[in-house]
């Protein structure tokens, strides 16, 4: 009879662990849509440039070591150097199907309007690191399996 009991009770315990484990998941959810305004904010904040831009083996940071970079609320963005100021779309998203909470769920979108100094830009980063100062991004391209490799920092 006791034992019936206490096999009753460790039942419930272990269906009532599952019922919160559930809840805690869907309140982990919430801290993504957090991160991702907090990426977005990090960006409008000040002027970016390019510190590290590379494609396969080729080092093209010095092409755009030059150029200031804004980031608008209105998620357009301007590329200036000296007179000349491109303007572009950028956004930052979850990035879909990734299930390991380890690693980093956004992306950053970045758009020209046209055919400019940008255009090589264009694409959407896998965004690996990002803080107050600092945003790391990679691409893998899959046709031709060539990574590239893009860090902005503030100036």
């Amino acid at each position: 009879m006791k034992f019936n009991r206490v096999l009753k009770l460790e039942l419930w315990a272990a269906v009532m662990c599952f019922v919160l484990l559930g809840s805690c998941t869907k309140e982990e959810a919430q801290p993504e849509a957090t991160e991702k305004s907090e990426i977005a904010i990090k960006m409008q904040d000040g002027t970016w440039r390019i510190t590290k831009y590379t494609r396969g083996d080729m080092d093209y940071t010095k092409s755009y070591a030059s150029h200031k970079f804004y980031f608008y609320k209105s998620s357009y963005y301007k590329g200036v150097l000296e007179s000349n100021v491109k303007e572009g779309r950028w956004g930052v998203s979850e990035r879909k199907g990734v299930t390991d909470p380890t690693k980093e769920l956004f992306d950053l979108y970045l758009y020209t309007n046209e055919n400019n100094v940008y255009s090589e830009l264009d694409r959407k980063w896998n965004i690996n690191y990002y803080s107050t100062f600092k945003i790391d991004l990679s691409f893998l391209d899959t046709k031709t399996n060539e990574e590239f490799f893009l860090t902005l920092e503030k100036n």
